[in-house]
């Protein structure tokens, strides 16, 4: 499906936020399953930048994307 985007995700203790250009976090998960992926059901968002954040107590991964419709 073209609205569904997957990103890899390394430790179980690791936060994945998605925030619009705007910076406003419209997707957040919380223990995210180690060495495995997460994926964002992006239908209702408008086509544009976003920035995924994957995050823990010791690093932080920032990726930008670009979604179009």
């Amino acid at each position: 499906h073209r609205d569904l985007h997957s990103f890899p995700t390394r430790r179980s203790s690791d936060l994945l936020g998605i925030y619009n250009i705007k910076g406003q976090k419209i997707f957040s998960k919380l223990n995210l399953p180690p060495e495995g992926f997460i994926t964002w059901n992006c239908e209702e968002q408008t086509s544009g930048i976003y920035f995924i954040k994957i995050s823990n107590s010791k690093e932080e991964y920032v990726k930008k994307i670009t979604y179009l419709k």
